[in-house]
């Protein structure tokens, strides 16, 4: 079983004793591994990207949590398979959506 590493400084992805991946072995970037980059998928289900700062920026919100939170309802959420973490993407989604905003 591998684990992920959410740490942004550090270059692995995913490890499990002396194995690891790095981020220049995977083929998608990683949101945790690169926050600032707008082109980076914040959410893989649903390909929001860190675009969605702008957004939050310019009008001090944003659609795609709401967007997320409803297709998840509806069972489109493969988060488990298409997220790197391995997990629901919608925590980091309304965590850039409040730092764009200026709330930390």
């Amino acid at each position: 079983m591998y684990f992920f590493c959410a740490q942004p400084g550090c270059p692995v992805v995913y490890f499990a004793g002396a194995d690891a991946f790095t981020t220049n072995e995977i083929r998608v970037a990683v949101f945790q591994k690169r926050p600032e980059d707008d082109d980076t998928p914040v959410c893989y289900c649903f390909g929001v990207t860190g675009q969605i700062r702008a957004e939050a920026r310019a009008t001090g919100a944003s659609k795609a949590a709401e967007e997320i939170a409803r297709r998840t309802r509806a069972g489109k959420c493969k988060c488990d398979t298409t997220n790197p973490q391995g997990s629901c993407c919608l925590g980091n989604v309304k965590a850039l959506i409040r730092q764009a905003r200026g709330g930390g």
